[in-house]
């Protein structure tokens, strides 16, 4: 699981969660659950050129993140919530994507950590 240390910092979540496993891997489902749509929200912001939204969405999406000591991946959602609040657009398809695929390496995570 040293993959994990990199994606998501165990100290961390343990003592943000006190040290509760069974609600980390309820927050980690919940997560497996709700990002696909946030990632979709995301993603709709920007093709409809609505930075008001993505900088909502992002920040949503990066506010679950930091909770679950994921930060660089949160640091990516944080780099759309910035262009959103900045009106800023461009680059923003290749940021989701990069986001979108931390995301996929977290739920990998998750999924191995609950077993």
């Amino acid at each position: 699981m040293s993959e994990g240390n990199e994606l998501i910092d165990m100290e961390e979540i343990l003592e943000i969660m006190d040290n509760d496993l069974e609600l980390i891997n309820e927050c980690f489902q919940d997560f497996m659950n709700e990002y696909p749509q946030m990632l979709k929200n995301i993603q709709n912001a920007i093709l409809s050129g609505d930075a008001k939204g993505l900088d909502s969405h992002a920040h949503k999406l990066k506010g679950s993140l930091r909770y679950l000591a994921a930060s660089k991946t949160a640091d990516i959602a944080s780099k759309l919530e910035y262009k959103g609040k900045t009106g800023e657009l461009e680059g923003t398809e290749s940021i989701l994507e990069t986001l979108s695929e931390s995301c996929e390496k977290l739920k990998v995570f998750m999924n191995a950590y609950k077993s």
